[in-house]
C-alpha cells in the first residue's frame, strides 16, 4: 500500500534585517586604538558609538569593529563630539567585548613611550600587560573594598635605599610597604615567582584581601580577575613579576622594585624591555629601588642625583676566607656543620663559558670591552665586536697565557656528599628546587640562583672563577648582588667562604658588605670603552638581502659609533650597533622610522633588541 503524499511545503527564506544604527546623542566619537597586525597602523581610528552602545562603550572598554572588511578588536581611548566629521564616512563600534575599563589613559601614554623606546609596536605591552579576557571571570567578578589613605599631595620621588646585611631582607621590606601604604597604593616588583612566595607570606597578615598577588604562574581566570581588581584600584598592595609593572595605580602611590639588578627582570620574549627602565619612565607614582647593589645604569643615575641613594645602617661581623688562603673550602665547611647548616652554592653548568689570565685569574676582554671565548674550532674571539686573538696581553698583569673555565656540578655534589659522611645532604636545583631550609645541621648543595631561604652557619660560594668568567656584559654585577643576598642568608657570626682570591675586587666589595666602590671603578672602565650606560646598543637580526641597504642607512644616520655585522648562516644576519646615551632618542628613533617605512612599502622588516641584557 503506497502511503498517502505530504503537501508541498515552500521554503521560506526571510532576508538579513538591516541594521539601522543612530549615533549616541553625547559625545558619539569614540577614538579607538585597533589592533591591525600591520606595523604602521597602530595609530587610533575613530569610530561612531550607537545609541544602543552608548553606556557600555566607555574609554578602556575592549570593543570589536570593522578594519579594511574584517572583524578586529581594539580599546577605546576616548569619546569625542563629531566635530568636523561626517556620520556617512565613519563604521559603527559594532560590539563592547569587556564590561570593565581594561585600558586605562595613563597606561596608553606609558605604552607610547615605550613604544617609541624600545622601537616597536604599542601592542607589544598592551600584550605584556593586559591579560587575555575571560568571560567567567569577569561574570563573577565582585569589587572589593577600597582602602582610604591620607589626604596629603605627595610629589614623585626616585630612592635607591640598600638593604643592611645583618637584617631580615623581607622584613625590610614589609616594613617599607607599610610605610608607603598610609599614603598610597604599593606595587612592589620581585624578580622570581619564589620571591612571590617569600614576601606574600609575610604582607598577608596585614592586608588579607587588600593584597593581590599577579603573576603569569596564576592561571588565565586568575590573572584576569585579579586585572579587573587592579584596573578597579582596588588593592592595597599588588604583588607582582615584571609583567605586572604595567598596573595602573592611584594618585601618591609607590613601586618598589626589588633586586633591581637581577636578569630576571630583563623580558626574554620581544622587544626585550626591563623592569628598571619602565619604572623610570612612570611619572604617576613614588619610586623606590631596594637591593644589595645596582646595576650599572641605575648607579650612574644615582651619581648623577637622579636617583637618590639611602642605606639602611648596619653592619656584619662574619668571616671571610678566599681561594688560596690556608683553609679550603673543606674547612669552611667542616666547622660550619659544627654549629648549624651549611649552604654551598655552585654553578649550574658543564659547558665551556669563557676564558681568563692563567696568571691573575681576571676575565680576558677584548679591546671594545666585550668577553674573549672560544669559537669554530677552538679560535679566541671576542664575545661582542666578534674580533678574533691569534694572540693576547692581560691588562691587568700583562700575562699572555690564558685558561678556559670549567664546571660539572653534578660529579662535585656526589664527591661533596661523600667527603662528609653522617649529616642530610640535599639539593636544590632549578629542576628540584627547595624554596626554604626546614632542618638543622643540613648539608645544602644548590645550583645558583635556587638556593633554599634559611639561616646558615657557614656559606661556600665556589666555581667564582667560572661564573665572573661568562661572556656578558653585566656577568659581574649580577653576580656581585646576588652573593650580597647569599652572605645575607648566614647568621651574624657566620663564615664566607668565596672562590676567589682576596685581591679580586669583588671579593673586596663582598667582604666589606658595601658594591659603591666595585661600580664607581666599574663606570669608570665602561666610559673608557663606550660601553652602557654611557652607550646604548641595538641588536638587529635580519635577512642577507636587506643587509647592504640597512648599513647604509646606518652610516648616514650619523649617529652611530659602531656598526659591527655578524653572519649567522647563509640566509642571516645579525648587526650590532651602538651610541652615545645622549642621543638616546635619537637612536630609538631610527630603527622605529626603518621598521615603519619598511612597513608601509610592504617590505620585510627585522628584529631589533635595544638595551639588551646581554650580547
Amino acid at each position: 500500500m503506497v502511503a498517502p503524499a505530504k503537501p508541498l511545503r515552500l521554503k521560506v527564506q526571510k532576508s538579513a534585517a538591516v541594521l539601522h544604527h543612530a549615533p549616541a546623542e553625547n559625545l558619539p566619537l569614540a577614538r579607538v586604538l585597533v589592533d591591525t597586525g600591520v606595523f604602521h597602523l597602530d595609530q587610533p581610528f575613530d569610530y561612531l558609538i550607537s545609541e544602543k552602545l552608548d553606556k557600555q562603550a566607555q574609554p578602556g572598554h575592549l570593543v570589536a569593529i570593522s578594519f579594511h572588511g574584517r572583524e578586529a578588536q581594539g580599546y577605546i581611548l576616548e569619546r569625542l563630539d563629531l566635530g568636523q566629521a561626517k556620520i556617512g564616512t565613519l563604521k559603527y563600534v559594532d560590539r563592547v567585548l569587556s564590561s570593565q575599563p581594561l585600558l586605562l589613559a595613563d597606561q596608553y601614554d606609558l605604552f607610547l613611550a615605550l613604544a617609541q623606546r624600545y622601537a616597536c609596536s604599542i601592542w607589544a605591552f598592551i600584550a605584556a600587560a593586559i591579560p587575555a579576557r575571560v568571560a567567567t571571570a569577569e561574570k563573577n567578578y565582585h569589587p572589593l573594598p577600597r582602602a582610604t589613605y591620607s589626604a596629603a599631595s605627595l610629589d614623585p620621588s626616585k630612592l635607591a635605599i640598600t638593604l643592611p646585611l645583618n637584617q631580615d631582607r623581607w622584613k625590610v621590606l614589609v616594613e617599607i610597604v607599610l610605610e608607603r601604604c598610609r599614603t598610597g597604593q604599593v606595587l612592589v616588583v620581585v624578580p622570581e615567582e619564589s620571591d612571590l612566595e617569600n614576601i606574600a607570606g609575610q604582607l598577608q597578615p596585614h592586608f588579607h584581601d587588600s593584597l593581590i598577588v599577579q603573576s603569569s604562574a596564576r592561571s588565565a581566570s586568575e590573572r584576569y580577575r585579579n586585572y579587573l581588581h587592579i584596573c578597579a584600584k582596588e588593592p592595597t598592595v599588588i604583588l607582582t613579576t615584571r609583567s605586572g609593572l604595567f598596573a595602573p595605580l592611584m594618585k601618591n602611590s609607590t613601586i618598589i622594585v626589588f633586586e633591581e639588578s637581577s636578569p630576571s627582570h630583563y623580558e626574554k620574549r620581544y622587544p626585550g624591555w626591563n623592569t628598571r627602565d619602565v619604572a623610570l619612565l612612570r611619572t604617576d607614582a613614588s619610586l623606590i629601588f631596594l637591593g644589595d647593589s645596582w646595576s650599572t645604569e641605575l648607579a650612574r643615575l644615582i651619581q648623577l642625583g637622579y636617583v637618590k641613594s639611602l642605606r639602611i645602617p648596619g653592619n656584619h661581623s662574619r668571616t671571610f676566607a678566599f681561594a688560596a688562603s690556608r683553609d679550603s673550602h673543606l674547612a669552611s665547611i667542616s666547622r660550619g656543620l659544627r654549629n648549624g647548616s651549611v649552604l654551598i652554592s655552585i654553578a649550574h653548568s658543564s659547558r665551556l663559558t669563557g676564558l681568563s689570565c692563567r696568571k691573575c685569574r681576571n676575565r680576558a676582554l677584548c679591546e671594545c670591552g666585550g668577553v674573549l671565548i672560544f669559537s669554530a674550532g677552538k679560535a679566541i674571539s671576542c664575545s661582542l665586536c666578534n674580533r678574533h686573538y691569534s694572540s693576547w696581553v692581560c691588562s691587568h698583569c700583562s700575562h699572555s697565557e690564558l685558561q678556559p673555565i670549567k664546571k660539572d656540578p653534578a660529579m662535585f655534589a656526589e664527591n661533596l656528599a661523600r667527603a662528609f659522611p653522617g649529616h642530610r645532604v640535599i639539593i636544590s636545583t632549578s629542576a628540584h628546587r627547595i624554596a626554604r631550609l626546614s632542618e638543622a645541621k643540613t648539608l645544602v648543595i644548590a645550583t645558583i640562583g635556587h638556593e633554599p631561604m634559611g639561616e646558615y652557619s657557614a656559606v661556600v660560594i665556589l666555581d667564582a672563577e667560572f661564573l665572573i668568567n661568562r661572556p656578558g656584559l653585566r656577568t659581574e654585577e649580577s653576580l656581585l648582588a646576588h652573593w650580597l643576598s647569599l652572605i645575607a642568608l648566614a647568621d651574624p657570626t657566620g663564615e664566607i667562604f668565596l672562590s676567589l682570591p682576596a685581591s679580586h675586587p669583588i671579593a673586596g666589595a663582598l667582604s666589606q658588605g658595601d658594591a659603591t666602590n666595585f661600580l664607581a671603578a666599574t663606570l669608570a672602565d665602561r666610559s673608557e670603552v663606550q660601553l652602557p650606560p654611557f652607550f646604548r646598543f641595538a641588536i638587529v637580526e635580519l635577512g642577507n638581502e636587506n643587509l647592504a641597504t640597512f648599513i647604509v642607512a646606518a652610516q648616514e644616520s650619523s649617529i652611530f659609533s659602531m656598526i659591527t655585522p655578524i653572519v649567522l648562516d647563509e640566509l642571516h644576519t645579525r648587526v650590532i650597533l651602538r651610541a652615545p646615551v645622549e642621543q638616546s632618542v635619537e637612536f630609538s628613533a631610527f630603527f622605529l622610522s626603518m621598521l615603519r617605512y619598511r612597513s608601509l612599502k610592504g617590505l620585510p622588516g627585522f628584529t631589533v633588541r635595544i638595551d639588551p641584557y646581554s650580547f
